[in-house]
């Protein structure tokens, strides 16, 4: 009968040991561990100037420059850490999500424009559908007919003069081709994207009318309790 034989388990890595130069016994301690070194320069019995050597080395050193060496190959042995780790993160990105995120962003912002322009003529139509203007429905029918009803219009007239601008100065002096291409193209790019900060202007100050609309709602509903 074979009897299977249990390895015995790895024996722990030797402790270092070290050797110093005693400045007070001026002859060589050790060996002690690398804790007893620093208990020792703690308690003063050593220096940073103390020599000291590890055992099995053949050349001396500062305790000073030791203690230095030893702080820079932790700071090596972590930043290695922190690239390994950097590395590892990376690999579960994927650039084919990252790409497809870019394109979804810069979509989305090419869009903006055009579903302002939609909004406009969707709001037109369906003003005109009920035969009623926004005011109707406002406690502040002055200030929602200057910040809201004009917004429609005023996106199709950004939306067309800026091309139509641009196409007259063209046309309108001696440029050469390209030049004129050029203004033709801007004029419709600002014409287009410039919607986007008329958006912007209107938002603002629909979001005034309604904090104006909410705050007489609740002055009314004061005096009425």
């Amino acid at each position: 009968m074979n009897v299977k034989q249990i390895p015995e388990p790895p024996l722990p890595p030797k402790e270092k040991q070290f050797y110093y130069a005693s400045q007070k016994t001026s002859r060589t301690e050790g060996p002690v561990a690398l804790d007893a070194l620093r208990q020792l320069a703690a308690t003063g019995v050593i220096s940073h100037k103390t020599p000291v050597i590890e055992e099995g080395a053949q050349q001396w050193s500062s305790w000073g420059d030791m203690l230095h060496s030893e702080s820079v190959a932790k700071t090596a042995a972590a930043t290695v850490e922190k690239v390994k780790s950097l590395q590892a993160q990376s690999a579960t990105y994927s650039w084919g999500d990252f790409m497809v995120g870019v394109l979804l962003v810069i979509t989305c912002f090419l869009l903006i424009p055009w579903q302002l322009i939609k909004k406009s003529a969707d709001d037109l139509c369906e003003w005109g559908r009920t035969n009623s203007l926004p005011t109707s429905l406002s406690d502040i029918p002055t200030l929602t007919a200057l910040c809201i009803v004009p917004r429609p219009i005023a996106h199709f007239i950004w939306t067309l003069a800026c091309p139509t601008t641009a196409i007259h100065s063209a046309f309108s002096c001696n440029y050469e081709p390209t030049t004129k291409l050029g203004i033709v193209t801007m004029g419709i790019l600002m014409g287009y994207f410039g919607n986007i900060i008329v958006g912007l202007a209107f938002d603002c100050a629909i979001v005034s009318v309604s904090i104006a609309n909410n705050l007489k709602q609740i002055t009314q509903n004061l005096k009425k309790q």
